[in-house]
């Protein structure tokens, strides 16, 4: 696997580009019950824990502050409702030309969170050191900013 910085940032997997693919609906459904497996998650793990050692990263995920990251300067736990985390995901899939089912949306997104929640290996918790961060009727413009806010607090403190 490979990444490019950039606006997005693209994902290579063999020198195909899978950024889009990645982030369709059954990729999603997929990534929950594959992370469950132990072998996967600890490969998984390492190659992530190798790409933070290097430093100067943003780092995202469900286990990214209590797992890949535990002593990560700044950790924030980002959250909304079911509801308005379906809603994003129906824009974002619609703005991809996918249509995109919101009671369908929801019930996936809640299947997910219970299989990570309850997962043996690396269940999806929030860090005790972290920053909740509840994003409901926020834009991402909003969401930036307030992140950003937090980091330069952080650099200061």
């Amino acid at each position: 696997m490979e990444f490019q910085a950039g606006e997005p940032q693209r994902v290579f997997c063999d020198g195909r580009d899978v950024t889009e693919a990645i982030r369709l609906p059954e990729i999603g459904d997929l990534a929950s019950a594959v992370s469950a497996i132990p072998g996967v998650r600890r490969a998984l793990v390492e190659r992530q824990r190798e790409i933070v050692g290097a430093g100067g990263i943003v780092l995202e995920g469900r286990d990214a502050g209590t797992v890949i990251a535990p002593n990560a300067e700044l950790k924030v736990f980002l959250t909304a409702s079911d509801e308005e985390r379906a809603r994003r995901r129906c824009r974002e899939l619609e703005q991809r030309g996918i249509p995109a089912d919101f009671q369908d949306v929801l019930a996936r997104l809640r299947e997910r969170d219970l299989q990570d929640q309850t997962r043996e290996d690396s269940p999806l918790r929030m860090a005790e050191d972290a920053v909740l961060l509840e994003t409901d009727g926020m834009g991402i413009e909003e969401v930036v900013d307030r992140l950003a806010r937090l980091a330069e607090e952080r650099a200061k403190a």
